[in-house]
């Protein structure tokens, strides 16, 4: 869930309620629906469904495991960054091993 243009809060709910990859952005005063498998946006301005969603989207949170959206992405990247070095490494290994053989034959 997104208000003011950064995620206030994102819901981890059982996979049992959610089998879809639909997302909602909803934002202060218009909300977006989205099936990009479907390749289709919704778009909703001051309107009681917006309300609605909210509503729901409280509910879910109400019930729901809250977690922190910018410690995730931290960690997300942390990943990606060590994944980087280990293949970095290991391409260097690779070289130093090349050159060695290329010495040696």
């Amino acid at each position: 869930m997104v208000y003011e243009g950064r995620a206030s809060f994102a819901v981890y709910l059982d996979k049992k309620y959610f089998q879809h990859s639909g997302q909602i952005f909803a934002f202060k005063d218009v909300m977006y629906l989205l099936a990009l498998n479907d390749k289709m946006s919704i778009e909703i301005r001051h309107s009681d469904i917006q309300k609605m969603i909210l509503a729901m989207c409280t509910f879910m949170k109400e019930r729901g495991e809250v977690i922190d959206v910018n410690k995730s992405l931290r960690e997300l990247m942390e990943k990606d960054h060590e994944k980087e070095a280990e293949e970095a490494e290991e391409a260097e290994e690779s070289e130093v091993a090349e050159e060695g053989d290329i010495k040696t034959g």
